[in-house]
């Protein structure tokens, strides 16, 4: 079944509790789908990111930005990270959602070594 039956789902004591476990588990099945379509490759804060995006106000055109990730934010199917890219004196921040079908293809470019979950520091230098 594309969907998980309701035999096989854990009882909840409180129906806020309940629907927000049936909600979870839509989400979590969601996910799978879309990471079927397209490979999501796995990266942290830190690695330089090449992303290869399609522009719905440009006539679908490509566009590639290449930028490091500064931040990750995990929400399910709300996740998205910020990468920033600094060429010369313009620097250029953007923030994408991980799921979104605008995105054809990601590739990590480089590793780099952090300690740090968010490099929000990087805006200072």
């Amino acid at each position: 079944a594309p969907w998980t039956p309701t035999r096989a789902l854990r009882k909840r004591k409180s129906y806020f509790k309940r629907c927000g476990h049936i909600m979870e588990t839509l989400e979590r099945e969601h996910m799978k789908e879309l990471a079927k379509e397209r490979a999501i490759v796995p990266f942290r804060p830190g690695d330089v990111v090449k992303l290869t995006l399609e522009v719905p106000e440009n006539n679908r055109r490509t566009q590639t930005f290449t930028g490091i990730c500064i931040a990750k934010r995990h929400r399910g199917m709300g996740s998205s990270f910020t990468l920033r890219s600094a060429i010369g004196n313009l620097v250029v921040e953007r923030s994408f959602p991980l799921f979104t079908p605008n995105i054809k293809a990601m590739e990590v470019v480089e590793r780099r070594k952090v300690r740090r979950a968010k490099l929000y520091y990087l805006r200072d230098k």
